[in-house]
């Protein structure tokens, strides 16, 4: 599957957060969206999963137009933000199960990509920040959607984790699957494509003649 974004932009208020994004992803491949903080990472990742509205631009699966088709985004896409979207009081395993339950898929605890089998039993809010990580990415291989959007996907991971992440990562490419990544962290792989965002000045903001 091909996936497209052409000349896409965002404002905030009068705020221009990024514009003329255009990219083209096959099947198999990795993009890293990369930009200083304030750039607007987060927003294009959550705009291009449809949970934001594009300013100008259009966005095509296959050459099929879905700039405004959510359930298509919904069918194929999965988002993961840079905070883990988790319930304290559960069980590691509790939460697998409630992930199981709303996709209709599961976890492969058999192969465990991101060994979570010895602290199934602990509650969430007993966890470390990295296995909450860990416990967050396991819906990768729950929801089984073609395109991932990952936000910092490896922060609290360390090293031996980062690996299990790229594992699961080289998979899922393998598998015909692609990535969106925005990351600071050098993760050791490299992308297909890259999108670079810099700080876009205010609408209304003058120039300084002295600087």
């Amino acid at each position: 599957m091909k996936l497209t974004g052409h000349s896409l932009s965002f404002k905030r208020g009068e705020s221009l957060i990024f514009s003329e994004i255009n990219f083209s992803i096959n099947s198999g491949s990795i993009c890293f969206v990369k930009g200083a903080n304030g750039s607007g990472k987060s927003t294009l990742m959550r705009l291009l999963v449809g949970f934001l509205k594009s300013e100008t631009g259009s966005i095509s699966l296959d050459n099929q137009d879905i700039t405004n088709d959510r359930e298509i985004r919904a069918e194929n896409f999965l988002y993961l933000g840079h905070e883990n979207v988790i319930k304290p009081q559960l069980t590691v395993i509790e939460q697998i199960f409630f992930w199981q339950g709303v996709s209709q898929n599961t976890y492969d605890f058999k192969s465990d990509p991101m060994k979570v089998n010895s602290i199934l039993r602990k509650k969430l809010y007993q966890c470390s920040e990295g296995q909450r990580r860990r416990v967050a990415l396991t819906r990768l291989s729950i929801e089984k959607k073609r395109f991932w959007f990952l936000d910092e996907p490896t922060a609290s991971l360390d090293d031996n984790n980062i690996q299990l992440f790229k594992e699961s990562l080289k998979n899922h490419c393998n598998n015909g699957g692609s990535a969106f990544i925005a990351t600071h962290d050098n993760i050791g792989i490299k992308p297909s494509f890259e999108i670079l965002l810099s700080i876009q000045k205010s609408l209304t903001e003058q120039n300084d003649p002295f600087i």
